[in-house]
């Protein structure tokens, strides 16, 4: 105590902990994922010497391109609910990526469970951010739990992945996150159809196109595969046409109304034929 017996004050208030903590796990969360996109391809690299280019480090490129995509978005939307979700999806997405090394790693690798962890959570973020996106709908504001069930499901399943049965429960957690995506772009049908604003429903209409022509093909060729092991045809697509949806959904959160959204939407269509027809023009 002081002679005049006030309290000492602190140079640093921390009043409102509740901003700065979603800010702080986001964070972390995103350190974790660039972590994951040194330590695995470095103790993975004398491994995958024979492997096909597109196989491994075209997946790695394209979670390098999602990272610089989180760290674009968290530094200038972090304070923002969405922002922070887009942040952490794209995480998510740049984990799973620079985890595709973990193929040739042990199956207890630790590196594993994270690849696992970023797979879920890819669909619990798409989900809550069809929650909160244009901004967040008034049955979520009244009912903030239903939030949580994605990433209670996610954690769990990532969870299962500690027993060892890989392969059992990373299917599952593809599902997981298939099913997620489609859910969440019919959330935003929903939310189109009863929104009253013109400005929402032109940024949900560059969110459904942008995911259908980047995520869609990432959905079929991976429930495909699931059914049909020996069929991959769609793998070069996904790695051309997933670059499209950090770009221009980015874009769209960054920008506080859509000015240009003829000219978004006209750009992912061109995006989405170039992608398509570098896919065909690939070998098998």
């Amino acid at each position: 105590m002081a002679e005049t017996d006030r309290p000492i004050a602190f140079p640093v208030k921390i009043t409102n902990w509740r901003a700065w903590l979603p800010q702080a796990g986001v964070m972390a969360y995103l350190v974790l994922s660039i972590i994951a996109n040194i330590v695995v391809p470095v103790s993975a690299f004398h491994t995958v010497e024979g492997f096909r280019f597109n196989a491994f480090f075209l997946p790695y490129l394209v979670g390098l391109f999602y990272l610089g995509a989180s760290l674009w978005i968290f530094s200038i939307r972090r304070q923002q609910t969405v922002g922070r979700i887009f942040t952490a999806f794209c995480a998510s997405v740049a984990l799973v990526f620079g985890g595709i090394f973990v193929l040739k790693l042990t199956p207890g690798s630790l590196w594993v469970f994270f690849t696992g962890v970023g797979i879920v959570f890819c669909g619990a973020c798409f989900i809550d951010f069809a929650f909160q996106f244009p901004q967040e709908g008034d049955w979520i504001a009244r009912n903030p739990i239903w939030r949580l069930v994605p990433y209670g499901i996610a954690s769990i399943l990532a969870a299962l992945i500690l027993t060892g049965q890989n392969a059992l429960f990373f299917a599952l957690d593809v599902v997981f996150a298939c099913a997620s995506i489609v859910f969440g772009l019919a959330w935003q049908i929903f939310r189109r159809a009863k929104s009253p604003s013109p400005v929402e429903r032109e940024q949900i209409n560059v969110v459904l196109l942008t995911s259908l022509v980047s995520l869609g093909p990432v959905i079929l060729s991976f429930l495909t595969g699931l059914i049909f092991p020996e069929v991959n045809r769609f793998f070069s697509f996904i790695l051309v046409t997933l670059a499209i949806f950090p770009i221009m959904v980015g874009y769209t959160i960054q920008r506080h109304r859509l000015t240009h959204s003829n000219f978004i939407l006209s750009q992912t269509l061109l995006f989405g034929f170039m992608a398509f027809s570098f896919h065909w023009s690939m070998p098998c």
